[in-house]
Order: structure tokens, then C-alpha cells, then sequence
């Protein structure tokens, strides 16, 4: 059935004449897997339209993603669609990666003003007087959402450790220098980079400690 639902799809589309800008569509789809042109392909007036939408989706890069590419970094990219911000756990099912693997990204502000960045794995809970004694304070607090655009430039479900605004003092989990490879956002709801820590590296300076309830 799926050969030849591609065959009748490259049919269609072959007898049709297109415009320059439907036929750059046409060159896209050659490189998209069978379920990727199931999601894309919907009958319009008669014939199968690819909707541009998701040639984006396939080849979308967000601003983490960009500058791992520019450091040389290795990573492997992780998306899934949704209309909102998900839970850390929520996200690890939906891109079937253990939990352990997965972390997510929290700002702070301790008492002297600055801010700090803890990576943890979702499933856990930041203690904040291991994570205050982490990074020299004597206390500190997790910074309101409604902060966090103006302070990263991310929103509340896809905040990455890269590119935020400033470099902030990042501390991570022991954890995530014992996994192979580890998942965190790439900056946009619904959108992760999978990345080894000697990788990660090459982008971002962090130490680890133990910060966990």
C-alpha cells in the first residue's frame, strides 16, 4: 500500500503543472521519509498538495541548533508536535528517551542579584539550598515565569541552557556527565537536542553538583 500510495502521489503531482515555487516543494518532499509525506500530503481541488508547514518542520533549525552547527558540535535533534508547553516527563515519553536522560532547564536569582541556570533530570526536584551553596550564595529562588523571556529570551517549556541572553553560572546534575548522551531543549516548545557532554562543551561552560532533593 505504500509503494503505491507514492507512486499514485508521484503521479499526480508529475501530470500537474506547477509553479517554480511548487516545484521547489516537489524537490523537498524526495527528501522526507514516507511518514513525514503522509503528515504532509492533504487533497486539495482535486489533487495531492504538499503543505508547506512541514517541508519547514523537517528542516526547521532553532537558535541552539545553529550555534551548535557553528562550533562543530554533534548532536542529534528531537521534535514533536504540540500546542503548548509539556511537562519535562511528558516531553521524554513523547520522544521515547528514558527520563534519567532528559533534563530540564531552571533559572534562578540569588540574594546578591545574579542569576544562575540548573540543569537537573525532569523527573527531579532543585534543591535550592545545595544549589545556593553550589554557586556561592547564601540563598536562592526560582525566578517568576513571567521573567524568564526577559532574562533568557526563552519561554516557559523551551528554555535551553545555550543562548540564552547572558551566559549565566550553569551547574548540572552529576548525572549528566555519566549518561552517553543527554536531552535538553533546543530553545523552542516541542523541539530537543540530544548531545554528549564532551560536545556540549564545545559550547558551554558548566560544572556539576549535586543540587537535588
Amino acid at each position: 500500500m505504500e509503494k503505491s500510495l507514492e507512486r499514485g502521489m508521484g503521479n499526480n503531482l508529475s501530470s500537474e503543472r506547477f509553479s517554480p515555487k511548487e516545484k521547489q516543494v516537489q524537490r523537498t518532499n524526495s527528501a522526507l521519509s514516507y511518514k513525514q509525506k503522509m503528515l504532509a500530503f492533504v487533497v486539495n481541488g482535486g489533487r495531492l498538495v504538499l503543505l508547506e508547514k512541514e517541508i519547514m518542520k523537517a528542516d526547521y533549525k532553532t537558535n541552539v541548533m545553529r550555534i551548535l552547527d557553528k562550533a562543530g558540535a554533534q548532536y542529534v535533534p528531537h521534535s514533536f508536535e504540540t500546542d503548548s508547553a509539556v511537562t519535562g516527563i511528558e516531553a521524554a515519553r513523547r520522544i521515547g528517551i528514558d527520563e534519567e536522560r532528559v533534563f530540564k532547564t531552571l533559572v534562578t536569582v540569588g540574594k546578591t542579584g545574579r542569576n544562575y541556570v540548573f540543569v537537573i533530570p525532569v523527573a527531579r526536584e532543585l534543591d535550592l539550598k545545595k544549589a545556593a551553596a553550589a554557586v556561592g550564595e547564601k540563598n536562592i529562588e526560582m525566578i517568576k515565569s513571567s521573567q524568564l523571556l526577559a532574562v533568557t529570551g526563552y519561554v516557559h517549556g523551551g528554555c535551553s541552557p545555550i543562548g540564552m541572553k547572558k551566559q549565566f553560572v550553569t551547574v548540572m546534575h552529576p548525572t549528566f556527565e555519566e549518561c552517553g548522551t543527554v536531552v535538553f531543549s533546543a530553545g523552542k516548545i516541542g523541539y530537543h537536542v540530544e548531545i554528549s557532554p564532551q560536545e556540549l562543551k564545545k559550547v558551554l561552560k558548566y560544572k556539576t553538583a549535586d543540587i537535588t532533593v
